[in-house]
């Protein structure tokens, strides 16, 4: 039924052709209808007809005179209408029919769409009492302060209390009695259970921003295609193993070394530490068949040559060299008896999938005609980087791609190392039962400064 037809059944006191069942009539008695035609001669009530459905009233009913029949006992007319009107089911079709009448005269807004409305409402102002709360974590997480006290939950208070609540809660008071009327209006008005300050959202605060550094970071590492993993290995003040893991690329002109995160670990022979760094090169949405490199120090368990971890890499990875770390080197200095065109080809031989050109000769010939492009260059670059960002993609496609690759190559563990002394800010003695989401989260936040956290996202 359309909603015009259905406000004039409504509304209308003119009697309408326009349905199959025998709802409208000429004689209007109350909300009362006499069908015009014969064969449908009796009355009906219109709203009950319309709203009613199946059943009604205690058990629910089936309906007969007045709804699915027409009523013609016209000697009782009076008493049977006033007994119908009393009907709680009657009353109830009353009411629908008015708010429908409402409705369709655009006089008020549909129920759904007021449900909907009340919700966005509701989501807006939820988010608008969240945004400092937010931007206080971001704050701590940043400047590496610790977030709880020795007594932080409960109704945050105002005034301040005679026992260390923790840094969250005291720059939230500080905050509120400083001038943020929405964020002391919140805090004063908020139910006990919507304050949005207990430890439970604030480790969902930590993590959510965490996630969003995180992947930020996977996605340039998966644009750029080309990867090489550092990873290094500790324990925390509570004894628990850590693998830190961090990535080596190129992107927008910039060779970047970038923390990814920290993953507990039991078994640390070369075969478990290498299935916990491929699992979790997995779970956080890096492809790892453009890793091109592994990085680790000379501990047995990662550079071993039949059961170090870099072995197990290479089996999923082919294309993953390992690189013993130059700081932990004794002897920096290799030499090898390779001509150019022997090292050239060897290149090609390995990194043969990720160049456009399968052909040594091909790319050795690329090697030798681009050091003239570099003659028109006023400034001779004087690193890696730079060579890269003034080698010509379009003209010299192999040379850019293996410059690329060599400059992804590791290194050093340094940023694995320096993840470490991070971590051992964070996790120290007062806050050793520290779960893995909150360490990961307060990292990201502490080591990706220059990674903006967007509260409106968090």
């Amino acid at each position: 039924m359309c909603d015009n037809l259905l406000l004039n059944i409504i509304c209308a006191v003119e009697a309408t052709d326009e349905l199959d069942e025998p709802i409208i009539s000429t004689l209007k008695v109350r909300e009362y209808w006499v069908h015009p035609k014969i064969e449908y001669d009796g009355a009906y009530c219109k709203y009950c007809v319309l709203f009613a459905g199946e059943g009604g009233g205690v058990g629910k009913q089936t309906f007969g005179n007045l709804v699915k029949k027409p009523f013609k006992n016209w000697k009782d007319a009076i008493e049977v209408f006033n007994n119908h009107t009393n009907c709680e089911y009657h009353k109830t079709c009353i009411l629908k029919g008015t708010c429908a009448k409402q409705i369709l005269e655009k006089k008020v807004e549909p129920i759904d769409i007021q449900i909907d409305s009340g919700i966005k409402r509701k989501i807006i102002e939820n988010r608008k009492n969240l945004i400092p709360i937010i931007e206080t974590i971001i704050f701590c997480g940043r400047q590496n302060l610790s977030l709880r006290g020795h007594r932080d939950s409960g109704p945050l208070n105002l005034t301040e209390p005679n026992e260390n609540d923790g840094n969250f809660r005291s720059l939230l008071r500080f905050r509120a009695n400083s001038g943020d009327v929405a964020l002391k209006t919140h805090l004063e008005t908020c139910s006990k259970n919507a304050s949005y300050t207990s430890p439970m959202i604030a480790n969902e605060i930590i993590s959510t921003c965490g996630d969003i550094i995180l992947k930020k970071i996977v996605n340039k590492i998966n644009e750029a295609k080309c990867f090489s993993i550092l990873a290094d290995e500790t324990s925390d003040i509570s004894g628990i193993e850590h693998f830190s893991l961090c990535a080596r690329y190129f992107y927008n002109g910039q060779i970047n070394e970038d923390f990814l995160l920290f993953v507990p670990v039991t078994d640390v022979t070369g075969k478990g530490l290498a299935s916990t760094l491929l699992t979790s090169l997995d779970l956080i949405g890096i492809d790892y068949n453009y890793m091109i490199g592994q990085g680790y120090d000379g501990a047995a368990a990662m550079s071993g040559v039949f059961h170090g971890a870099h072995v197990y890499v290479q089996e999923k990875c082919p294309l993953a060299i390992y690189v013993h770390c130059a700081s932990h080197s004794l002897n920096l200095a290799i030499s090898d008896a390779y001509t150019f065109e022997n090292d050239i080809t060897d290149l090609v031989k390995k990194y043969s999938q990720l160049l456009p050109s399968f052909s040594p000769l091909v790319v050795i010939a690329e090697f030798k005609l681009w050091p003239t492009s570099l003659q028109n260059i006023p400034k001779i670059p004087s690193n890696l980087s730079e060579l890269l960002n003034n080698c010509n993609e379009n003209d010299y496609p192999n040379v850019y791609k293996l410059l690329k690759i060599v400059a992804t190559l590791p290194i050093t563990t340094a940023t694995a190392e320096r993840s470490f002394s991070t971590m051992r800010r964070l996790k120290t003695y007062l806050r050793n039962t520290m779960a893995e989401n909150r360490l990961n989260g307060l990292a990201q936040l502490n080591i990706h400064r220059t990674i903006e956290v967007n509260p409106e996202v968090v």
